[in-house]
């Protein structure tokens, strides 16, 4: 093989224009000389020492990974099978650094024969070229997994085609296989939930008739009926004259973010919930007092009536109806009293399973046979410290409610079900109070019946609120539950769907003790002693003079603590007993107390109160000498029966 030097060839700047100040060759294969121009020859002097073009030469200077490559694809040329080949491969310099090289070869002449008698190609070298497209290739690789990482997709929308591009992230994102349809802007409505389709079409379209950015959610459904929300954000591409050619924009998986700000909305509405039913509740609860007050005379006068004089008939029956309607308005004092948790309650060591069952004895033959009642209950559940008589009323409220949503359709299921939970992070993150780590036990009372909407349900602990038609219920039931439930340090939820029924969700905390079985006290005969009562209400003060009268006892009422504190100064050995009312303006009734133990430390001392939240966070009664607490209006059979028990203790 012959080597010739040429600066430039008329039919190869034909070939090829502007190749003259090139790397190029063009062999006669008729004669084996090769020429080749000035610029090959010192782009091979520099890669050897030597130019060559012979295979031998060749593959001491193509890299060994290419050279297999490069004669296969090389060789169709000189066998007429190719009129052309582009090569890429690595050579290897003198100094053993690699650059990338492209050949570009073609027959220009065949023989009489058809053989190919010419071929002329060029050399470029395109290691620059060749690291800028694996640079492109390898961002766009970091582009896929950022994307992939963040949930997130590209797509572009051309203006006059509508032609879309999608990457391969958003069809993932859409619910979509890879490539199922083709990118379209109705194809990608079509992957929206039919609710939200409309409004994100209105944004979308909008936006682009006026050329500005948009920002628009909604959700799609997965096969499995997953819904997940996504987030687009779009915004025009301009040319240079400003015209705006395309808009491109990112969709992200925004379902984390949405499901905690449902979360957050929640637990605000439950704050405020709570803060309007603490309002409330102070407000019922200062109500309740002075009603307390009231029916206190009105009780006590009707009960005396009562166990008058039998002869006088008329007016026993007018009393003992009077006596009735005071007895109900102290009850539904005592259910508003249990909503604003001011009532005092007696704790014991209970089981909730044994108060269900209990609760069901009573229930079953007040509904009707064709709701059923299903019980899921686990009978190893601890137990808890609680007032038994006011978990009965939780559980009867909630069937009674159960029972209630099915009643006009007549048919249906309560379910019942109990169950031990330890409180996790999630029930923590609904439950701020609830206490991380501890045993709670879960009791759920659901039924089938027709539901409730959101706005029913912000308003179900309201007192008073309620759904019933008029003299079908005071709206206390759920209220007087919130107040019972929280007031055990306890949480109470509820889940509703319009027409697919309700679950309340009460979690009461366990307790690591076992029950006592409880002796009834008899109350000893009355007898005499004498009394020093203190109450600034008038009303109360001549009503229990008369009662004490009645029952025997000598008493003396003083509306002042500071006046009834130096009259028992002057002679504590005449007084027996010391009645105080809790709230009055001198002084409170738990500093009389003090007051009058710090004169005679063995006095017995009660406390009357129409409002139990007053001494909610006050220290113990002990400290105060207190003996006893009783809650106005008090009948005279508790007081008689108080009264002498206290003096009984003191005798031994």
């Amino acid at each position: 093989m012959k080597y010739n030097h040429m600066s430039a060839d008329p039919d190869l700047d034909q070939l090829i224009p502007g190749v003259a100040q090139e790397c190029f060759w063009d062999w006669d294969l008729t004669n084996d000389r090769i020429y080749m121009s000035r610029h090959y020859c010192e782009h091979a002097e520099h890669m050897r020492s030597k130019p060559a073009f012979d295979p031998a030469s060749l593959k001491s200077i193509i890299h060994p990974d290419d050279q297999q490559k490069f004669f296969n694809e090389f060789s169709p040329l000189f066998l007429d099978k190719e009129d052309a080949a582009i090569i890429e491969f690595r050579m290897v310099n003198k100094n053993g650094s690699i650059r990338w090289i492209e050949y570009r070869m073609g027959a220009l002449e065949h023989a009489q024969d058809g053989s190919v008698s010419r071929i002329v190609g060029s050399v470029f070298d395109i290691t620059e070229r060749k690291s800028s497209r694996e640079q492109l290739c390898e961002g766009d690789k970091r582009m896929h997994y950022i994307m992939a990482a963040t949930n997130a997709g590209l797509w572009e929308i051309e203006f006059g085609t509508n032609a879309c591009i999608w990457s391969d992230e958003i069809w993932g994102l859409y619910g979509l296989e890879l490539h199922s349809c083709a990118p379209s802007h109705d194809n990608w409505l079509n992957s929206i939930v039919p609710e939200d389709r409309e409004r994100v079409a209105q944004v979308t379209i909008e936006a682009m008739g006026n050329a500005r950015d948009f920002s628009v959610m909604w959700r799609v459904r997965d096969a499995d009926g997953t819904e997940r929300w996504l987030m687009s954000k779009g915004t025009p591409y301009r040319d240079s004259d400003g015209n705006v050619t395309r808009y491109v924009g990112i969709v992200i998986d925004i379902s984390d973010r949405k499901a905690e700000e449902e979360k957050n909305e929640y637990l605000e509405s439950r704050l405020r919930n709570s803060q309007r039913l603490e309002t409330i509740g102070t407000l019922a609860g200062g109500i309740a007092h002075d009603f307390n007050n009231i029916l206190m005379p009105i009780l006590g006068y009707a009960e005396m009536g009562v166990i008058g004089d039998p002869s006088e008939d008329a007016l026993n029956e007018y009393f003992t109806e009077i006596m009735r309607a005071a007895e109900r308005a102290k009850n539904l004092i005592t259910q508003i009293l249990t909503f604003s948790r001011a009532q005092e309650v007696t704790r014991s060591v209970m089981s909730v399973q044994d108060a269900v069952s209990k609760a069901l004895k009573f229930l079953r033959p007040t509904i009707p046979a064709n709701i059923r009642i299903e019980q899921h209950i686990d009978q190893s559940c601890s137990n808890i410290l609680a007032d038994p008589t006011q978990i009965h009323q939780v559980i009867v409220n909630l069937c009674a409610n159960a029972f209630h949503s099915m009643e006009e359709s007549g048919e249906g299921v309560i379910t019942i079900a109990l169950r031990e939970v330890v409180a996790d992070n999630s029930l923590v993150r609904i439950f701020p109070k609830m206490v991380a780590g501890q045993q709670y036990v879960q009791l759920s009372i659901s039924d089938t019946g027709c539901g409730m909407d959101e706005g029913t349900m912000a308003r179900i602990f309201e007192p008073f609120f309620t759904t019933k038609p008029v003299n079908k219920g005071t709206g206390l039931g759920l209220s007087m539950v919130h107040g019972i439930v929280i007031g055990h340090r306890g949480e109470i939820t509820v889940e509703s769907t319009p027409g697919k029924g309700t679950t309340f969700n009460v979690y009461l905390p366990v307790i690591d003790e076992q029950i006592v079985d409880q002796v009834l006290e008899t109350a000893p005969s009355p007898g005499n002693c004498s009394v020093l009562f203190v109450d600034d209400e008038p009303a109360s003060l001549k009503m229990m003079t008369v009662m004490m009268h009645k029952l025997g006892y000598r008493i003396k009422a003083l509306a002042s603590p500071l006046e009834a504190l130096e009259l028992f100064r002057q002679d504590p050995r005449q007084y027996d007993l010391v009645i105080t009312d809790l709230t009055m303006p001198e002084m409170k009734g738990v500093d009389f107390a003090e007051a009058i133990h710090e004169i005679t430390p063995r006095i017995p001392i009660i406390l009357m109160t129409g409002y139990g939240k007053d001494i909610e966070y006050i220290k113990p009664m002990q400290h105060y000498g207190i003996s006893r607490i009783l809650k106005k209006p008090v009948k005279m059979g508790r007081l008689s029966s108080t009264i002498n028990e206290l003096l009984s203790v003191d005798k031994i």
